[in-house]
């Protein structure tokens, strides 16, 4: 065992560009990025929201902006986005109940997921580029039940409202949808689905790359104003969703 006290002499390598990481690491990462991602992207997703039922020309405004090639660019990384966090979760799920585990497995399925991803983002890019239209339980089996669970809550939710655009929806008809109680309580589900899996996964991240080992001795500092941050967004999306919906 170290004295305490003693230093870590063991050689530590932050240039990345060095390091060769093998493809389970990379397709760790990257969906570690990917949720951050869709994170900082929530307030435009809400926004979106916010506008479509406002009024039929907040809605029309909302279609003509979104007609443009530059939001249909943005879309369409939002999307790449998505659809990798989503089947990145899909691979964990398969690999929680014991499937590909071991290292060969593991990077077959993270070699998989990269193509699936690829194959999204060209399906995506035909619908809107060619087209025009601190964790909650500090239980590490709770937060893995959560994370599972709200992930799929999510994935239908968004499948179900890709659907709907994809389809062409008016307004009249967007925001009747919304005045059913069925849709109203979906979307307050995936909204709470939202702020926890957002929350756990964000928690890990910061815990694993905003520490001290990371940036000194500020990383005790910047770690829980950085969390304190990303709590008071949530709570903020959270209102807003509900304010939204029930308004």
């Amino acid at each position: 065992m170290k004295p305490r006290g003693s230093k870590d002499s063991r050689p530590v390598n932050l240039d990345l560009s060095t390091i060769k990481l093998p493809v389970t690491a990379l397709a760790s990462i990257s969906h570690r990025v990917s949720g951050v991602v869709l994170f900082a992207s929530s307030v435009l997703m809400v926004w979106a929201l916010d506008a479509s039922l406002a009024s039929q020309e907040s809605f029309d405004q909302l279609s003509s902006v979104l007609s443009g090639n530059t939001a249909k660019a943005l879309l369409w990384l939002f999307l790449v986005t998505f659809s990798y966090h989503a089947l990145a979760g899909i691979r964990h799920l398969i690999m929680d109940m014991g499937v590909g585990e071991d290292f060969k497995s593991g990077a077959l399925g993270a070699q998989i997921l990269f193509v699936a991803a690829a194959l999204a983002a060209i399906a995506w890019g035909g619908r809107t580029v060619v087209t025009q239209v601190t964790s909650f339980s500090r239980n590490g089996l709770s937060d893995w039940l959560i994370q599972r669970v709200s992930s799929l809550i999510l994935l239908a939710y968004f499948l179900f409202i890709g659907f709907q655009i994809a389809s062409g929806i008016d307004y009249t008809s967007w925001r009747a949808l919304h005045d059913t109680t069925a849709m109203k309580v979906f979307t307050l589900l995936a909204i709470g689905a939202y702020v926890s899996h957002a929350w756990i996964g964000l928690w890990t991240v910061f815990t694993d790359y905003l520490t001290e080992y990371m940036l000194g001795k500020m990383g005790n500092v910047v770690r829980p104003v950085v969390q304190i941050g990303v709590v008071l967004l949530l709570v903020v999306y959270a209102i807003w969703v509900i304010q939204v919906i029930w308004s």
